[in-house]
């Protein structure tokens, strides 16, 4: 799976491309980690070129929320399908992760605080 970062002023964006399973869950947790430990304190998962994530998947974002949270850092998902939105949903973790259907909302809700 290609995982693209890039930078909105001091917001980190990671942007899964495809699909993330259990094939390339390790891949993403690693990068993820990788950025929490360069010092990134707001991160946004951009899910506009994501069709899936897997229990793995979930279980990243979770240690990403729960990691910034002790930081006193900012997390966020944005443009999520409705295939993920159901996972996220059916899961349990909707509620406890700030969502939004842009881009731009969720670099508003990151600069809010």
């Amino acid at each position: 799976m290609k995982i693209n970062v890039s930078q909105q002023e001091d917001i980190t964006i990671v942007s899964p491309v495809a699909r993330w399973d259990s094939a390339n869950a390790d891949q993403a947790e690693e990068l993820l980690q990788k950025t929490l430990d360069s010092g990134a304190n707001k991160v946004i998962i951009d899910f506009t070129d994501t069709t899936f994530v897997c229990s793995s998947g979930l279980r990243t974002l979770l240690i990403t929320q729960q990691s910034l949270q002790k930081s006193k850092g900012k997390f966020a998902l944005c443009v999520a399908n409705e295939v993920i939105i159901n996972i996220l949903s059916n899961s349990g973790f909707l509620p406890t992760m700030a969502h939004f259907d842009t881009l731009e909302e969720a670099c508003n809700y990151i600069k809010s605080s």
